[in-house]
């Protein structure tokens, strides 16, 4: 974690527990497959129900090792423009 606060603020941050880690299995084995590497770093698109749980997540950049993370926030954090209406 003190990696990751080094290069800014995040939402959600998942580190440790090997390969039972709730991150790893989800966003490198699961739903959002990925590259098996660290660290890395997944931007979604979440949108929620109206009783605050998750009804849709869309991965919309994934950056790979500290260099590419680093550029990306170096260059700030620019994201993709999202149509809504998808």
């Amino acid at each position: 974690m003190q990696f990751l606060e080094r290069m800014g603020t995040f939402d959600e941050g998942a580190v440790g527990g090997g390969r039972s880690n709730s991150g790893l299995l989800r966003y490198v084995y699961g739903q959002f497959p990925g590259p098996m590497f660290m660290p890395q770093m997944v931007v979604l698109l979440r949108s929620y129900n109206p009783n605050g749980r998750i009804d849709r997540e869309v991965e919309i950049e994934r950056f790979v090792g500290q260099q590419e993370i680093a550029r990306w926030v170096a260059n700030g954090a620019p994201l993709p423009v999202i149509d809504l209406g998808q």
